[in-house]
């Protein structure tokens, strides 16, 4: 359809429709100005509207197209049904938690006429926008509208369109504006360390499914447990909101990190403050610094974790026991400006920290560490991993810990480089 073959008339209607004499295909098509095919008529054969090489036609203003049906030495009327208009649903587009645009194409066939957008979520819709007028000179035009107030969930959404003659729907779509979001800044993994990825819906009252790696999806909760001991290599962990009407996220949030090991610290990168075996008032003042990367590496940003007594992994200190130089509390992870540098000194109130006093005020085998985050090129971003420094005053060799870790990876991520890192494990131990 749309095909033409050897052409030799052609007419054009109040609608702004041309009328095609196709002569070697025996029959007449309508088209629109853009050239786009909408119907065709007659076929070969001396019948009733059959067509033998039709040459020339006209279209009168009823809308009555004439035909000369050159080889059957006749002038043959075609009564048409012509639709009042023709109308597209389109994809909706800009989809947010809360609006969406609907959009449509409508031809008004030469006739005043106005169109509206129906929605719900069902095809009952049940609600709709403002109509609005199209001016009978118009040609095909695009149409789009905005809806606000909604939410979360799946909705449907047609156009309606009416002219003199008549009313014209398009066919029904949807749009989903269910979301997850991974809300943890910087989860990490390390085996043999507590890791708890929490995440979040823009659906009220939603329920999650997660699956880690190949596993299936199962019902879950936040936070979810990553368990330890995981294989070497790369692994991936997903989680889906279905709201309360039953509508998915159809792009899950997802994290993709390593369980690679630390490799053997070189000496520029260590722990500065608080130095082991120390004591300290009644604050300890945090500090670390690192020497020049490799050839396109560089450390990124710096968090600060603890191990005490009877804990068996280390954990990130908690932001709000730790304060600034300006008394400002500090957020994780504070940044790095340069390669080579140094962090400011920042303060932990140890004994302000409810962490700390639920543990029992320790006075001794409190342990530090220093976590430098970097990046791997990966891919377009599909894969990121962030490695840390264990920084050690002591100069002794630690053994391997497998980690990786990543920032939480969604439909809406920017893929960008990020450097290789040079990241090594260093211990160290303070007392209080």
């Amino acid at each position: 359809n749309g095909q033409l073959n050897h052409p030799e008339g052609v007419a054009l209607d109040s609608g702004s429709h041309l009328w095609v004499a196709d002569t070697g295909n025996n029959r007449i098509q309508e088209l629109n100005l853009e050239g786009k095919y909408l119907a065709q008529f007659g076929s070969a054969g001396s019948g009733e509207e059959q067509l033998k090489k039709p040459s020339g036609l006209a279209v009168d203003a009823s809308g009555t197209v004439w035909v000369s049906d050159t080889e059957n030495s006749r002038i043959q009327k075609l009564s048409l049904a012509i639709p009042p208009l023709l109308v597209t649903t389109k994809s909706a587009s800009k989809v947010t938690e809360s609006s969406a645009v609907l959009q449509a194409h409508i031809e008004p066939m030469g006739l005043d006429a106005s169109y509206y957008f129906e929605y719900g979520k069902t095809t009952a819709y049940g609600a709709k926008v403002p109509i609005t007028p199209v001016d009978a000179g118009v040609r095909p035009l695009d149409v789009s509208q905005t809806l606000q107030g909604l939410s979360a969930d799946l909705y449907h959404f047609r156009v309606v369109a009416t002219n003199s003659a008549g009313t014209a729907r398009g066919a029904d779509e949807t749009f989903n504006s269910v979301d997850t979001t991974i809300t943890s800044k910087l989860p990490t993994y390390a085996d043999h360390e507590a890791l708890l990825v929490p995440f979040t819906s823009n659906a009220t009252g939603a329920t999650f499914k997660c699956a880690l790696d190949n596993g299936a999806q199962a019902v879950c909760t936040s936070p979810f447990a990553i368990p330890g001991h995981l294989g070497n290599g790369w692994h991936t962990f997903k989680v889906a909101a279905t709201s309360p009407g039953g509508a998915t996220d159809p792009t899950p949030a997802t994290w993709t990190f390593s369980t690679g090991s630390y490799p053997k610290a070189p000496a520029s990168s260590k722990l500065v403050y608080p130095e082991a075996g120390k004591k300290t008032a009644s604050y300890y003042t945090l500090k670390a610094e690192w020497g020049s990367p490799p050839s396109g590496g560089g450390v990124t940003g710096i968090t600060f974790q603890w191990k005490l007594p009877k804990w068996e992994a280390f954990k990130r200190i908690p932001p709000e026991c730790v304060v600034d130089g300006s008394g400002q509390q500090v957020s994780w992870p504070l940044p790095a400006a340069s390669n080579p540098g140094h962090t400011e000194p920042v303060f932990l109130g140890a004994r302000n920290c409810a962490v700390f006093s639920g543990a029992g005020n320790p006075e001794v085998g409190i342990q530090f560490r220093a976590v430098f985050d970097g990046g791997v090129n990966a891919g377009r971003g599909e894969r990121t991993s962030h490695h840390g420094i264990r920084p050690q005053i002591q100069r002794k060799p630690c053994p391997d810990r497998r980690n990786g870790s990543g920032w939480p990876r969604h439909r809406r991520s920017a893929h960008g480089r990020l450097h290789d890192p040079s990241h090594r494990c260093l211990d160290s131990g303070a007392g209080h």
